[in-house]
């Protein structure tokens, strides 16, 4: 139990990576239901890879569409047929190269993401149904909120 007080960089360190931090704080406070399909509020803030990683919590904001998110693919740049998976590596760049302060969120990953004039690269979601969708500005919105009581 006294993961949850080194965080996740102490994670790393012991070997458990987000994976096991990430299974630390599920185990915790299942008596409370919190929005978008978590079902504890974590007893710290998450940090950025750790909600958005396969190995992690997932998009759990995104559990409610088309039966929750598998993984998310990026096209970069635009238009040249690169697709690469998010790992945990591009994960740590996206969260560095993309604000995720709860009120420049939604902002920031439509100009990153959406808007043809602005962004640098295309997201295909993969989701647990089969479908495969670009990002919806209200997606951001469910982050920007889920970021708010959550987020570090």
């Amino acid at each position: 139990m006294h993961l949850v007080l080194i965080g996740a960089a102490g994670a790393f360190l012991f070997g458990i990576g987000v994976a096991g931090l990430t299974r630390e704080l599920a185990g915790r406070n299942k008596t409370r239901r919190a929005p978008y399909g978590t079902s504890a509020r974590p007893p710290v803030p998450v940090p950025c890879v750790a909600s958005h990683s396969e190995n992690g919590l997932n998009y759990p904001w995104l559990r409610d569409i088309h039966g929750g998110l598998e993984y998310v693919e990026f096209e970069e740049p635009v238009g040249s047929g690169h697709w690469r998976r998010y790992d945990d590596h591009w994960w740590a760049v996206h969260c560095r190269a993309v604000s995720h302060r709860p009120g420049e969120l939604v902002q920031a990953h439509v100009r990153a993401f959406i808007d043809p004039a602005t962004r640098f690269a295309r997201l295909a979601f993969h989701f647990h149904d089969g479908a495969v969708l670009e990002p919806e500005p209200t997606w951001y919105q469910l982050e920007a909120d889920w970021a708010r009581l959550y987020g570090k």
